[in-house]
């Protein structure tokens, strides 16, 4: 996926880049924050989604035993390729 420039992400949601910077970015003081609404304007801007979601689950509900889990699945569904490769490497096709 091409990413967009954060000056056009910035337009697509109505507002300057330097609005959409500090409310990303904000300063101690700053009161412009990045609120529900910003979120669902960038998202349709963006197309990003599932990165977003994916790091809010793993920020927040990830647990060692769902990365376990989660690798496991990995590793299970690549060894049909696996075992197919190493056949054909010892010439059992």
């Amino acid at each position: 996926m091409q990413r967009k420039p954060a000056k056009t992400i910035a337009a697509d949601m109505d507002m300057d880049p330097s609005s959409l910077s500090r409310k990303l970015n904000p300063s101690e003081n700053d009161t412009s924050r990045f609120n529900v609404d910003d979120l669902e304007q960038y998202l349709e801007s963006t197309g990003d989604a599932a990165a977003i979601v994916g790091y809010l689950a793993a920020k927040f509900m990830d647990t060692p035993e769902a990365r376990r889990a989660r690798v496991l699945q990995s590793v299970e569904s690549m060894l049909p390729d696996l075992m197919s490769a190493i056949a054909s490497l010892k010439g059992n096709p």
